[in-house]
């Protein structure tokens, strides 16, 4: 019975296998690289020894010993863990990751995220310079019962020194001159919201002038 349908991809090939001697047929497809049509199958190919005719191009194994539970394992050479393998296991591993985990919490998002803290401890005078640079420059608001604060510079030195100080982030904005529309000027924007936003207006509330206290007092929900 003729055959109908789509047509085969490639011809049949007949080779035969070098270790047992077996006739197979493969497509074409199938023969192109590696060590395709050589073996007919695994047992063969591992009886063979044709991985190991260059013995001493192999990587010697090395024992290593786990840093998790101690015990020795073998790292290095064809079918093992490389050599800056750490742990013997995937156990170890994550019995290692959930100890440094709850010793030393780290969190990447939200709120209490580690590269939103401050670095420096502020004194002072550092309060009084920061709620002068507030009372000009600085807005608060209370939105979607959360509070923002922002600090708006064409100097990026100032917005970095506030983050340090207080935490936050910095953004980069680009605005067109009120006067001149075609030239457009560079803004650095020094932001904290939730709890920072609150404790920072409450240090400085101290020194602002009773309008600014009285935006702060908006912002924090009094």
């Amino acid at each position: 019975m003729p055959r109908t349908g789509r047509p085969k991809r490639s011809r049949d090939i007949q080779w035969t296998c070098r270790n047992c001697g077996k006739t197979t047929i493969s497509p074409e497809w199938f023969l192109r690289g590696g060590e395709r049509g050589q073996f007919c199958s695994r047992a063969c190919y591992h009886e063979s020894g044709h991985r190991h005719e260059f013995p001493e191009l192999r990587i010697q194994p090395i024992e290593k010993a786990c840093e998790y539970c101690g015990k020795t394992f073998l790292v290095g050479g064809f079918g093992r863990p490389g050599k800056d393998q750490r742990f013997c296991s995937i156990s170890c591993s994550n019995k290692t990751l959930w100890r440094s985990r709850q010793f030393q919490p780290r969190h990447t998002t939200g709120w209490r995220k580690m590269t939103l803290d401050a670095v420096l401890h502020p004194t002072t005078w550092d309060l009084a310079w920061a709620a002068g640079i507030f009372e000009g420059e600085g807005y608060a608001v209370n939105n979607s019962h959360s509070t923002y604060v922002t600090v708006s510079q064409k100097d990026r030195w100032l917005p970095d020194r506030l983050t340090q100080l207080f935490g936050g982030s910095v953004r980069i904005t680009k605005v067109p001159y009120p006067k001149t529309p075609s030239k457009i000027g560079t803004y650095f924007i020094w932001g904290i919201s939730g709890v920072r936003a609150r404790g920072f207006l409450m240090t400085i509330y101290q020194f602002l002038s009773p309008r600014k206290k009285m935006q702060a007092c908006a912002a924090l929900g009094k």
